[in-house]
């Protein structure tokens, strides 16, 4: 069955449960209060989470490259 014109699409519904796993694994948030979030402030702190992890990878990969 397809989701009215106002309805949210399962990709987008995957899209948002995806984020919320995000924020629990990885930014010590709880379920509710991810899900209770507006969305561009959700959006900005998966955004923010992602520059951090890609900034320490790259530390790591330059500190790893220096030992050897």
């Amino acid at each position: 069955m397809r989701p009215g014109f106002f309805g949210l699409t399962s990709e987008y519904m995957l899209h948002v449960h995806e984020q919320i796993f995000y924020l629990i694994q990885h930014g010590n948030w709880n379920y509710f209060d991810v899900y209770d979030l507006p969305v561009t402030i959700r959006n900005w702190f998966v955004q923010r989470l992602s520059q951090h992890f890609e900034k320490r990878n790259e530390e790591m990969e330059k500190a790893s490259k220096s030992k050897k």
